[in-house]
């Protein structure tokens, strides 16, 4: 009888994330959704914020954003992985329609500083801190 060698192996959810900007006071948990995807050379940041009666987000501050971070969570909210990346350019939209029930959100369009773009952990490093290897 022989014995292999366990892998520790969990997908992540897409619900499990947390966005935080440096630079601009935007709450974490008024990001609604997000994507990273290239646009033919270019990479891309796409997120949606919610503008809520409590806090209201100042266009001209998105224009201060120095750095995006991007933090994966386990199921019991513990970061395990993410990324890094500096904004090339920004872009924004909000718009309103009297014939709409929608809520209020910013639609916010970055393009991502490739050579700033950076997972949080060093995959090795973190299959250690597991006990895996």
């Amino acid at each position: 009888m022989s014995v292999s060698k366990w892998e520790y192996f969990e997908p992540l959810k897409t619900n499990r994330w947390i966005i935080k900007l440096k630079g601009c006071d935007i709450k974490e948990y008024l990001f609604r959704k997000y994507k990273i995807f290239n646009d033919a050379d270019k990479l891309m940041f796409s997120t949606e914020v919610y503008e809520t009666v409590q806090f209201q987000i100042n266009p001209k501050d998105l224009f201060n954003i120095e750095d995006v971070t991007i933090e994966f969570l386990d199921p019991v909210g513990t970061v395990v992985n993410g990324f890094v990346f500096n904004p090339k350019s920004i872009q924004f939209e909000q718009s309103g329609d009297y014939g709409s029930d929608d809520l209020l959100n910013y639609k916010i369009l970055m393009e991502i500083d490739k050579s700033t773009l950076h997972s949080l952990y060093n995959v090795e490093e973190k299959i250690k801190n597991y006990g895996i290897i």
